[in-house]
């Protein structure tokens, strides 16, 4: 260098020599400074285009993911909807079937009065009025006495009204109007029972009634609007039904008295996220049901309470009352609405018996928060790799500076091929990043299935798609660095799809494998009607999808009711598959065996459970074998939780004194002892599971063997299967409030009556 400078500082300055040298040195220095400005050009126009392609990358992963799991979730919304709305429409149909069968009765003993004795009918009065007795009202101008022998006919009627009333929880009372203006009527206790204002008047104009007028005019079964009962406070409806004679001449009208309390309890209980609610509405736009509020209590902060005095329809909010006319019209469908300054699915269906429609509303953002994970995951990969790429760039132009400085003391032709050369690279790295822009674009649309089906082929190069430079310097090791980011993304999108298919696969089977498990037990009540000795009833609630309790009860032999709850070790697929194989063997046993003794069984059972029982599974179980005749009741307990009896004559449950026998499954060879005692007509048997029992609230608190037997205790319901566990059933939910279930909870409840005829 120092040598070019002493020969430019000598000889005449305006030599050609010197002119060609000056003219060398200038168009070098222009040259230098073309490509230097091109240079930054292009590494500006690279990274701009890379952090452009990384952030489409993002919003196109964003988007397809959204509309994939908003439409999943909105088709999830409609089955939940539709399931609910054939479920509450099934008990209306019950009701509606009921009310007809009472016509049908009517009609037929008027038809045959021949084949009828008379049946004492009495007035109801404050002083012996007895419920689910039959009783008689009439129209203010209607002398009884004229009708006496038709009216002490339609009395054998009462049974069959008797028998209705305690099979179905939402019916309050029936009725049976004559068109002579008397009414034969039956009042469950409920109805009736600490307040004696609730008690039938004997003056009941019942023809003038709405539900028998529509009757009349309809000439078929009718349920009428939703109103507020005065007696109990809680909404409900009438069905009614007309009867005639053998010539079409009318004869009269049933119909029965439905509250909506067990339907507002079903839709309080369906299992919805914490932002999702459901309610329904009548023809009227009005609410009848909805799982916004524990009681009908007014001045709950609620948006769609239970109020038969506002027509939704003329809501001040317009989604709402849009979608309300729509429900009214008997429409069904899905909406996007704004409630409350946030956004809900409201997916809605008419429940076809009634005229009524079911909506269930659905927060978007339970919808949409795993894509929003998933996009913070893909903002922060292309954060840090546009990062690593910006630092890259910062090295070339250190490079492209001391370049400069040597390039000033070379030779242009040098300086000119290093140039050409450096503009080549960033050429090839801009075209290859355009390229794999297009391929990446393609490859998530087809991971969606947006993809036109022309395209589909391209769509197998997805992410295969590299930039190819071999100039040596650090725009090969920017392009290396951009080939080593799509590679990451590529693994992170076969992920992201494969995760999701198999999340939904899983799914798909537990829910299945839910319905196999409670298809197996039995779920018919009552269960045997033919048995007057003795009524039971069971229930179970999984902790998951699908748990290990079980409970069975059986009829052995014409004389012998065998009854089994049990708790199986662990819980899920597992626990689910050794309940099932349990459950037949002790039954196959109690079927079988006649020459054994249920401590015979037990330890039979127990053999068979622990042979290859690789998993080391076992089962804590209750199993008891009735005489119906006797009460004579034979149990033995295998590690499970001690049973609660209730003795008519103290008027209290205890608990049963167990051997401590060893579990089922956990060692061969063991003997069971089992145990007696004497069912007196009246008496009741308890069984659980340690779900009841350990339940626990937020607290870390048990509800506990103590707060059980206090519940049962305060219960009037001992000779009642099905409501007892109801009761102890939310007994227990109250207590635990919003903790999550942490195990399975299985009851089940015995009332032995007697020998058939006894008192």
């Amino acid at each position: 260098m120092k040598d070019i400078f002493s020969y430019l500082s000598g000889g005449k300055v305006n030599s050609i020599l010197h002119k060609m040298i000056r003219i060398l040195l200038g168009s070098n220095l222009v040259i230098i400074l073309v490509l230097v400005i091109i240079a930054f050009y292009g590494l500006g126009s690279a990274l701009y285009r890379a952090e452009e392609l990384v952030n489409r990358l993002g919003e196109v992963s964003y988007e397809n993911s959204s509309e994939l799991l908003v439409e999943q979730g909105q088709e999830e919304l409609m089955y939940i909807t539709s399931d609910n709305a054939k479920i509450i429409s099934l008990y209306m149909e019950s009701n509606a079937y009921d009310v007809e069968a009472v016509a049908r009765e009517a009609g037929e003993i008027h038809r045959h009065s021949e084949l009828y004795s008379p049946w004492k009918v009495a007035v109801p009065s404050e002083g012996d009025f007895k419920p689910l007795k039959i009783y008689l009202q009439h129209g203010a101008e209607v002398n009884p006495d004229n009708y006496r022998h038709e009216i002490a006919l339609m009395g054998n009627i009462e049974g069959l009204l008797v028998r209705l009333l305690e099979c179905n929880d939402m019916v309050k009372s029936f009725f049976v109007t004559s068109n002579h203006n008397f009414t034969l009527s039956v009042d469950e206790p409920d109805e009736l029972e600490g307040n004696k204002e609730n008690i039938p008047q004997t003056v009941y104009n019942a023809v003038e009634a709405d539900w028998y007028k529509q009757a009349v005019e309809k000439g078929n079964t009718i349920f009428t609007d939703v109103r507020m009962f005065t007696f109990s406070n809680m909404p409900g409806l009438f069905c009614a039904s007309p009867y005639y004679d053998d010539d079409g001449n009318l004869l009269g009208v049933a119909s029965m008295e439905i509250s909506l309390e067990n339907m507002r309890i079903l839709v309080r209980d369906i299992n919805l996220p914490n932002a999702g609610f459901c309610f329904a509405l009548d023809k009227k736009g009005r609410v009848i049901l909805s799982s916004q509020k524990e009681a009908y209590a007014v001045g709950a902060e609620m948006e769609l309470p239970v109020d038969l005095n506002k027509d939704i329809r003329t809501a001040t909010n317009h989604f709402l009352a849009q979608i309300a006319q729509e429900m009214t019209l008997g429409h069904k469908g899905i909406q996007l609405a704004e409630i409350d300054g946030d956004e809900y699915f409201v997916a809605y269906t008419p429940i076809e018996c009634t005229g009524w429609s079911f909506a269930t509303v659905f927060a978007k953002d339970e919808v949409i928060a795993p894509v929003e994970k998933n996009r913070e995951i893909i903002e922060k990969l292309t954060a840090d790799k546009i990062e690593d790429m910006v630092n890259h760039i910062d090295l070339i132009i250190l490079f492209m500076v001391v370049s400069i400085i040597v390039l000033l003391c070379l030779v242009i032709r040098v300086g000119q091929k290093l140039s050409g050369r450096f503009v080549a690279s960033i050429q090839r790295l801009t075209d290859g990043v355009r390229d794999i822009t297009k391929h990446v674009v393609i490859g998530t649309l087809n991971a969606y299935g947006d993809l036109p089906d022309g395209d589909k082929n391209n769509a197998n190069n997805m992410f295969k798609k590299r930039v190819k430079i071999n100039s040596g310097d650090e725009i090969e090791e920017l392009a290396n660095c951009f080939n080593i980011m799509t590679e990451e993304l590529e693994g992170y999108m076969d992920t992201l799809v494969s995760e999701t298919a198999e999340k939904e696969r899983i799914a798909t089977e537990l829910t299945l494998a839910q319905d196999i498990q409670m298809g197996v037990l039995p779920h018919k009540f009552p269960p045997f009607p033919e048995h007057k000795e003795f009524t039971l009833y069971a229930s179970m609630q999984s902790a998951r999808e699908v748990g290990g309790d079980f409970y069975d009860f059986y009829m052995v032999d014409e004389n012998h009711l065998a009854v089994t709850i049990a708790d199986v070790s662990g819980k899920g697929v597992g626990a689910a598959m050794f309940m099932a194989i349990s459950k037949t063997i002790l039954k196959n046993l109690l079927l079988t065996g006649k020459n054994m003794t249920l401590s015979d069984i037990a330890a039979h059972a127990n053999n068979q459970l622990k042979e290859d029982n690789t998993a080391r599974m076992f089962v804590t179980a209750f199993i008891g074998l009735l005489d119906i005749r006797t009460g004579y009741f034979e149990y033995v307990n295998c590690g499970h939780n001690p049973s609660l009896i209730y003795e008519k004559e103290t008027g209290a449950f205890r608990y049963l004194d167990v051997e401590s026998n060893f579990v089922l499954a956990g060692r061969k060879n063991i003997t069971y002892e089992s145990q007696t005692l004497i069912l007196k007509p009246g008496d009741s048997l308890f069984l659980y599971t340690d779900g009841v029992t350990e339940a626990m609230n937020n607290k870390d608190e048990l509800y506990g063997e103590e707060r059980l037997l206090s519940q049962l205790n305060c219960s009037k319901n001992a000779d009642e299967p099905q409501s007892l566990l109801e009761e102890i059933d939310k007994s227990v939910a109250t207590f635990v409030g919003d903790a999550e279930q942490s195990d399975d909870i299985t009851m089940l409840a015995l009332t032995y009556f007697g020998p058939v005829g006894e008192k």
